[in-house]
């Protein structure tokens, strides 16, 4: 969304406060959050409680070190709605 914004004009606007590298540290963190949910879902079909302990216990220490990165994010994307619109935006077409 942020990466290739998609035609809503929420993420239209709030894409924009974004430089690359903000980009890349996007991805990273969209990355981090998708390993985990893929493990969880792996871990749901294979039920056993020993992996799933692990799982909670490492996801734990990792959720510790993503959140200020997401903190972050969402603080920027907050402070894209105080912020006026560039000159050179433009509008997507959303027909």
């Amino acid at each position: 969304c942020i990466m290739q914004p998609d035609t809503s004009l929420s993420m239209f606007f709030e894409s924009r406060v974004f430089d690359e590298a903000g980009k890349r540290e996007v991805f990273e963190l969209y990355k981090s959050l998708m390993s985990i949910i893929r493990t969880s879902n792996m871990l749901f079909v294979m039920n056993e409680e020993q992996r799933d302990a692990e799982f909670v216990t490492a996801t734990l220490r990792e959720w510790q070190q993503l959140k200020p990165r997401i903190l972050a994010v969402l603080t920027l994307l907050r402070q894209s709605w105080t912020m006026p619109p560039d000159s050179k935006d433009k509008l997507p077409y959303f027909g």
